[in-house]
């Protein structure tokens, strides 16, 4: 639900696929999958008090690639794509996705650098 909408976002964007290509995953990526990639997750929260069906909703993009450049190339193409970011699906929409933090990885001993990007807004059923 939630999460297909996200993934339309981050697959849709022709920067983003250019340098992932179908390498985007929900919750984790496989062992063995090669870099770049990015891993998301959504997580709801408790429904709002009111009249609207309204949830407060975190999206984690983490960036992960074999250079710290392309790590900083990446996230700013997933920062591109959700930052802002509006989206709707037949059953909800997800509304003003924003940047709310941001934290770095660096591991020279496998090789692995990466971005965390942390996104809040809103989820409304339509």
């Amino acid at each position: 639900m939630i999460g297909a909408i996200i993934y339309g976002a981050l697959a849709a964007d022709g920067t983003m696929a250019g340098l992932v290509g179908g390498r985007i995953y929900p919750e984790q990526a496989p062992d063995e999958a090669d870099l770049p990639l990015v891993v998301y997750t959504v997580k709801m929260g408790e429904t709002s008090p009111g009249t609207a069906p309204m949830w407060p909703v975190t999206v984690t993009a983490n960036s992960y690639a074999a250079t710290d450049a392309a790590a900083e190339t990446l996230t700013a193409a997933v920062q591109a794509a959700l930052d802002g970011f509006d989206g709707v699906d037949a059953s909800y929409l997800v509304r003003a996705l924003f940047l709310s933090d941001y934290g770095e990885l660096r591991d020279q001993d496998v090789s692995i650098w990466g971005r965390l990007a942390t996104f809040t807004g809103w989820v409304v059923r339509r």
